[in-house]
């Protein structure tokens, strides 16, 4: 299990979740928090966009910044 903290519109939210879970199940939970659609989301960690086929494990991190996308 990995301990995160997302932060989002002044709010910090903190989230145990599995290592194993791809960074789309992640914003699949952070939609039932936030309702902010998942095609919307974007995750910042260390710099870098987080991919969504990618394991939350293989970030090794422990805060990540949810970012919504706006069109233009």
């Amino acid at each position: 299990m990995v301990l995160l903290q997302v932060k989002w519109n002044k709010e910090k939210y903190e989230l145990e979740v599995s290592a194993e879970s791809s960074v789309y199940d992640f914003k699949v939970l952070l939609f039932s928090l936030t309702s902010v659609p998942l095609e919307k989301q974007k995750l910042i960690c260390k710099g870098s966009v987080m991919k969504d086929e990618q394991m939350l494990g293989s970030y090794k991190i422990a805060e990540v910044m949810m970012v919504i996308r706006t069109r233009r």
